[in-house]
């Protein structure tokens, strides 16, 4: 069985996080705030998601209110892997 994108992208944000607590990925959750975030952390994540899913982002989508919360995250990578398959 396959796990969801969703649930794939928590995965890959708890493995960038300082925290090693159990976290329940709301949709408000905050990655700098609610998971200790840095802007090197949050660089290093956005590289683990292009590798994850083949995927490149150009400077300019790199904006820091795309990466900043789960759901702004999550949402993101679905547009960027659905534009990706179109082209």
């Amino acid at each position: 069985m396959s796990i969801s994108l969703k649930e794939s992208l928590q995965q890959i944000v708890l493995n960038n996080s300082k925290t090693s607590e159990l976290v329940r990925f709301d949709h408000d959750i905050n990655l700098p705030t609610d998971l200790g975030f840095d802007s090197i952390m949050l660089m290093k994540l956005i590289t683990d998601i292009e590798n994850e899913y083949d995927l490149v982002f150009d400077i300019e989508e790199l904006e820091f209110e795309r990466f900043c919360s789960f759901d702004a995250l999550l949402h993101t990578v679905q547009s960027k892997i659905q534009r990706k398959g179109e082209s």
